[in-house]
């Protein structure tokens, strides 16, 4: 399986670079408060302080 990102642990999350043939980008995975929904995503993806994923 091929390698497409790598990370960080950090104290808010995760940062790192995501690589591909046409992507290279700096992304950061930031815990998702998700109240009360059980299914919501644990982490939401952002690239340059917008979100992505």
């Amino acid at each position: 399986m091929a390698n497409i990102g790598t990370f960080t642990a950090e104290k808010d999350g995760f940062t790192g670079t995501l690589r591909t043939l046409t992507l290279n980008v700096k992304v950061k995975l930031v815990p998702n408060d998700k109240g009360d929904t059980e299914n919501a995503p644990d982490f939401h993806l952002q690239a340059a302080g917008h979100e992505v994923g």
